[in-house]
C-alpha cells in the first residue's frame, strides 16, 4: 500500500525562473545584473580625444587642434570620412604660412597620402587630395631626401598602374558628342528601328560628355600628384642653374632690373641626380637615383595616353586634354634627364633597351604627324565654333607641350628613326616644328583674332599663343638662330613692334588698315604689353629692322613706361648677342625721344633716360661713351628752344660720360677725366645756361601757370650741379669763367646771385675751397669794370665774405641758400 502510494507520487520539475508577483501600485524590483544609466557628468574624457593631449610645443594645429602625427595616423583608418577629414586637415596645415613642419615631413607625407588615391570608400577625398596637390611644390624639397622622393616615383608608377587590373575603362565619348547611330541599328524594318534609333541619337546629343570615372580617374589623380613631383623638382633646379647664369650676365649697378618673364631653360639635368645608396630588402646596399626611377614611369605614362585618346580628338573633353598634357611634359623631364643615357644606348644595344625602345614607341603616338601639331578636325560645327571663339583655344598648351617634347628629342638623333617605317621629309619632326614656330608668329599680324581690344577672351587666346612661341623658342637647338626659318619668323616680329610704319591711305585697302590699327603693339594693354615684351628675350638673334622696332615702341607715348625699361632690360641682358654699335644706338633714340607735352609723359621719360643712363654705366664703356655720344649730344643740344625735360636728358647724358671715363680711375680721385674736349665746351654753356635760365632766385617773376612746373626746375638744378661737382677738374674753372663773362649790369648781377647759391650748396663747397682764388680773381676783375654800379659791388662783397667763411670753415647748411 505504501508502496503504490509512492510510484505513483510525481516529481516536481524545476521552474526556469521564478514569476515575480507583482502587486498593484508597488515599483518592479530592478534585475541583479542591471547596468544603472543614472550617471551624471559634466564631460567624459577619453584618450583620443585631442584636448587631454599637451600640444603646446606643435609647429602646427589645426582648428580642431589636430597636430601632424595625429593627421597621419588618421590617414588610414578603416573609416571613410575619417580618412577624408584627414586629409582635409593637412590640406589646412600644408596652406599656412609656417608650413616648415610639413616641409621637414615630406617624404612621410606624400608616402601616407599617396594610398588614398586607390580608395573607393572616400572618393570625395579626391577633392582634398586635389587640394593638397596644389601645395605640393612647397611641400617637395631637398629636405624630403632623395631616397623618399626616388620611392615616390617608384610608388606613382604603381598607382597609376594599379587600376588597370580593375578592368574599368573609360566611356567612349565620341558617340556620346556626334549621336552617329549604331552599325547594327542601319538596318531598319519597317521604318520603327530606324525611328527609334534617331530618337536615341537626339537623346544623345543632348547629353555632355561624362568625366572620367573609375579607375581612370584614379589614375588622372596621380598623374597629377606625378606632374607637380617632377614640375617642382625641375623648377628648383632651373632656379637654381638661372641663378648662376644670372648673375653672370647681370650688372652690378643696384637699380638695374635684371628679373625676367622667363630665366633661361633648363629642365633637370643629370648632375643633380647623384646616385643615392639605398637598402634592400636583403640588406644588401644598391644605387639609386632619379634616372633610374623615372625611366620605369614610360611605360605607364604611354598606356594611359592611348586610354586617353581612345576615339576622335575632337571629342576630347577639357578634362582629357589637360591631363594629356600632363603626359606629354612628364615625359619631357623624363627624357631630358636620360639623354645621356638615350645617347649612349643608341651606340650599344639600342634596339634592346627596353627604356630605349619605351621612349621611342611615345615618340612615335605623342608625336605622330596626326598627334602633332593636335587640331580638332575641320567639320561644320568646329569651324562656327571657330569664327566665334578663335581658332586657337585649349590646343594652344597641348601643342606647345609637345613642342617643347619634340625639341627634346632632336637632341637625341637616334630616337628620330623610326621602328622600321620611313617617314616622308614634309612629315619629318624638323619641318613640322618649323612649321608651327613660323604659323604661331605670322598669326600676330595675319589675322585679327590675337590683337582684338574689343573681346577679352580672344585676348586671352593671343597671350596663350604668345607663351606657346615662347617655350618653344626657348628648346629650339641653336643651330636653327641662323637658318631661313628663323628669318621669317624674325620679319613677322619686327612688322608687330614696328610702330612707325604708317598703314596706306587708299580705299582699297581701308580693311587693311582696320587688321593693322587692331594688330600693332601699341594697341595691347599695359598687362599685355609686358608680356609680349618678354618675347624678345627669347630671341635668338637681333637684326638691325628688329632693333629700329623695338626703338619705334621706346619712342611712343602709347607705351608704358614699365614695358620700355623692361625692354631696355632684356636688351642689356641679351647684349652678348647684339652688335654693340646697334645697341647704343639704340639707347640713345631711346634717351633722345620726342618729349610729349603732359606733366606725366614728361616725368615718365625722365625716369627712362635716367634709366638707359644706368644702363650704359652699366656696360662699362670706360673713355669709348664720351668718344660714342659727343658727335650725337653736341647736335641735339644746337637745336633751339630745347624744353627743360630735353634739357635736362642732355644733362643726365652728360653726367654719364663723365661717369663712364671716371670709372676706371676710381682709385685716383680728382684725377681729370678723359672726356673730349668738345664735350667740356658743350658741358660748360650748357651748365651756364640751366643754372641762370632756371634758377629760382635769379628770376623770381617765375609764376606756376608757365609750361614748366617748380619741381621740374628743381631737379634740372639739381642734376646740373651734380654734374658739375662729377666733373669739376675738367670744367669747374671754364665754368666759373662762363657765368661771370661781362654782360649788362642788370644779367650780370642774376649771375652774380647764381655764383652765391652755388657757394652756398653743399655739394660745391669742396670744389669753391679748392678754386677759390680763381673765384676772388675773377671778383677782382668785375669790380674794376664795374666801379659805379652799386648793386654788382653788393653781390661782390656778399660773395668774399661767403668765400671766407668758406676757408675757415663756418660756412655751414644752415646759411645755404636754396637754388629753387
Amino acid at each position: 500500500m505504501a508502496r503504490a502510494a509512492a510510484a505513483t507520487k510525481q516529481k516536481k520539475k524545476p521552474a526556469d525562473f521564478k514569476r515575480p508577483k507583482r502587486k498593484v501600485g508597488r515599483r518592479a524590483a530592478p534585475a541583479a545584473n542591471v547596468t544603472s544609466v543614472g550617471i551624471t557628468s559634466r564631460r567624459i574624457n577619453l584618450l583620443e580625444q585631442s584636448l587631454l593631449q599637451d600640444k603646446a610645443h606643435a609647429a602646427q594645429l589645426t582648428h580642431r587642434r589636430q597636430a601632424l602625427p595625429e593627421l597621419l595616423q588618421q590617414v588610414g583608418h578603416y573609416n571613410g570620412h575619417v580618412r577624408q577629414k584627414a586629409l582635409q586637415g593637412l590640406r589646412e596645415l600644408a596652406g599656412q604660412e609656417t608650413a616648415a613642419n610639413l616641409r621637414a615631413n615630406a617624404s612621410v607625407l606624400l608616402e601616407r597620402f599617396l594610398p588614398t588615391l586607390l580608395d573607393e570608400e572616400a572618393v570625395d577625398a579626391l577633392r582634398a587630395i586635389d587640394a593638397l596637390v596644389d601645395e605640393a611644390p612647397e611641400l617637395l624639397r631637398e629636405d624630403a631626401g632623395r631616397e623618399a622622393l626616388a620611392r615616390l616615383l617608384e610608388n606613382f608608377r604603381d598607382l597609376i598602374c594599379a587600376a588597370q587590373t580593375q578592368g574599368i575603362r573609360m566611356m567612349n565619348s565620341y558617340d556620346l558628342l556626334l549621336g552617329e547611330e549604331p552599325k547594327s541599328g542601319k538596318k531598319a524594318v519597317n521604318g520603327h528601328k530606324s525611328q527609334k534609333t534617331s530618337q536615341k541619337g537626339k537623346q544623345m546629343k543632348a547629353k555632355k560628355p561624362k568625366a572620367p570615372s573609375g579607375a581612370l580617374a584614379l589614375r588622372l589623380a596621380a598623374l597629377k600628384v606625378l606632374h607637380k613631383l617632377l614640375k617642382s623638382v625641375s623648377t628648383e633646379h632651373r632656379d637654381g642653374s638661372s641663378a648662376g647664369v644670372g648673375s653672370a650676365r647681370s650688372t652690378s649697378a643696384p637699380m638695374t632690373k635684371t628679373l625676367l618673364l622667363y630665366p633661361e631653360p633648363q629642365l633637370i639635368a643629370s648632375g643633380m641626380f647623384s646616385t643615392a645608396p639605398t637598402t634592400t630588402s636583403a640588406g644588401v646596399k644598391a644605387t639609386a637615383s632619379w634616372q633610374v626611377k623615372v625611366r620605369a614611369l614610360l611605360p605607364a605614362l604611354l598606356e594611359l595616353w592611348l586610354e586617353c585618346l581612345e576615339g576622335s580628338v575632337d571629342t576630347l573633353s577639357d578634362g582629357h586634354v589637360e591631363h594629356m598634357m600632363y603626359i606629354v611634359e612628364c615625359t619631357a623631364i623624363v627624357v631630358s634627364a636620360n639623354t645621356d643615357l638615350l645617347t649612349a644606348t643608341s651606340t650599344s644595344n639600342g634596339g634592346d633597351d627596353e627604356f630605349f625602345v619605351a621612349a621611342l614607341k611615345l615618340r612615335e603616338e605623342l608625336l605622330a604627324p596626326e598627334s602633332f601639331p593636335m587640331l580638332p578636325s575641320a567639320s561644320e560645327s568646329l569651324a562656327a565654333a571657330s569664327e566665334s571663339l578663335g581658332v586657337l583655344s585649349r590646343w594652344h598648351d597641348m601643342n606647345a607641350a609637345l613642342a617643347k617634347l619634340a625639341c627634346e628629342y632632336l637632341r637625341v638623333p637616334s630616337l628620330l628613326c623610326g621602328l622600321g617605317k620611313e617617314v616622308s621629309p614634309s612629315e619629318s619632326l624638323e619641318k613640322r616644328i618649323q612649321e608651327y614656330v613660323v604659323l604661331t608668329l605670322a598669326k600676330y599680324t595675319v589675322t585679327t583674332e590675337l590683337r582684338a581690344v574689343a573681346k577679352p577672351q580672344q585676348m586671352e587666346l593671343g597671350r596663350r599663343s604668345l607663351f606657346a612661341l615662347i617655350s618653344v623658342l626657348k628648346q629650339l637647338p641653336t643651330e636653327w638662330a641662323a637658318g631661313d626659318q628663323m628669318d621669317g619668323v624674325l620679319t613677322n616680329l619686327a612688322a608687330f613692334f614696328d610702330l612707325a610704319a604708317e598703314p596706306s591711305t587708299s580705299a582699297a585697302k581701308k580693311s587693311e588698315q582696320k587688321v593693322l590699327a587692331r594688330t600693332r603693339f601699341d594697341a595691347l594693354g599695359a598687362a599685355d604689353q609686358l608680356s609680349f615684351v618678354a618675347l624678345v628675350y627669347h630671341v635668338p638673334r637681333y637684326p638691325v629692322s628688329l632693333l629700329r622696332a623695338l626703338a619705334s615702341c621706346c619712342k611712343s607715348p602709347r607705351i608704358c613706361s614699365e614695358g620700355k625699361s623692361f625692354l631696355v632690360d632684356i636688351l642689356f641682358q641679351r647684349r652678348e648677342a647684339l652688335d654693340l654699335a646697334h645697341f647704343v644706338s639704340f639707347l640713345v633714340s631711346t634717351a633722345l625721344a620726342p618729349v610729349n607735352p603732359e606733366e606725366q609723359q614728361q616725368r615718365q621719360q625722365l625716369e627712362l633716360v635716367n634709366h638707359v643712363c644706368r644702363t650704359f654705366v652699366a656696360m662699362n664703356l670706360g673713355n669709348s661713351l664720351p668718344k660714342i655720344l659727343a658727335p650725337t649730344l653736341a647736335k641735339a643740344q644746337a637745336r633751339e628752344g630745347l624744353s627743360p625735360v630735353e634739357l635736362h636728358t642732355l644733362v643726365m647724358l652728360y653726367r654719364t660720360c663723365v661717369i663712364s671715363s671716371s670709372s676706371c680711375n676710381e682709385e685716383l680721385q680728382h684725377q681729370r677725366s678723359d672726356i673730349p674736349v668738345e664735350m667740356e665746351r658743350e658741358l660748360v654753356g650748357l651748365s651756364a645756361k640751366v643754372l641762370v635760365e632756371y634758377s629760382a632766385s635769379s628770376s623770381p617773376q617765375k609764376v606756376s601757370e608757365q609750361v614748366v612746373s617748380r619741381e621740374q626746375e628743381r631737379l634740372l638744378s639739381e642734376a646740373c650741379v651734380s654734374t658739375l661737382a662729377l666733373s669739376e677738374v675738367n670744367i669747374f674753372a671754364s665754368f666759373l669763367d662762363e657765368l661771370l663773362l661781362p654782360q649788362q649790369p642788370l644779367a650780370l648781377g642774376r649771375r652774380l646771385r647764381v655764383l652765391q647759391a652755388l657757394v652756398r650748396t653743399t655739394d660745391l663747397v669742396g670744389a669753391f675751397r679748392r678754386h677759390q682764388n680763381h673765384v676772388t680773381q675773377l671778383l677782382h676783375k668785375l669790380e674794376q669794370q664795374y666801379t659805379g654800379e652799386d648793386d654788382v659791388a653788393k653781390i661782390v662783397r656778399q660773395l668774399r665774405g661767403d668765400l671766407e667763411l668758406l676757408a675757415v670753415g663756418q660756412l655751414t647748411e644752415d646759411s645755404s641758400v636754396s637754388m629753387n
